[in-house]
């Protein structure tokens, strides 16, 4: 049963690679050597993996980004109203201003 694995997958793997794999360990650059020499196919899936897990994850966070900036801008409602209370507030200055200038003739 060993020979046909062996077959199958190739060399046997350290038992602090097959830990590293079962996630029991970390991944050191030593173990990434033989898991690439001993299962290139593997690793290379594994690298696969990790390139979309990535690629995953940064499009998951663009669209979080989208969203929240899509939630902070206002909409048109609320940009008109924005500036209607702007000019009222202009008008009011300027009255004001206005008044107090005819005060000091």
């Amino acid at each position: 049963m060993a020979e046909q694995a062996e077959v199958a997958y190739g060399p046997a793997i350290s038992l602090a690679l097959q830990a590293a794999l079962d996630g029991h360990t970390e991944m050191t650059p030593d173990l990434t050597g033989e898991y690439s020499i001993k299962r290139p196919l593997q690793y290379e899936q594994m690298q696969r993996d990790q390139i979309e897990a990535a690629i995953n994850g940064l499009a998951k966070a663009r669209e979080e980004e989208a969203t929240r900036r899509a939630e902070m801008t206002p909409s048109p409602e609320q940009l008109r109203r924005q500036l209607a209370d702007s000019r009222a507030m202009a008008a009011s200055v300027l009255r004001l201003q206005s008044g107090l200038l005819l005060d000091e003739v």
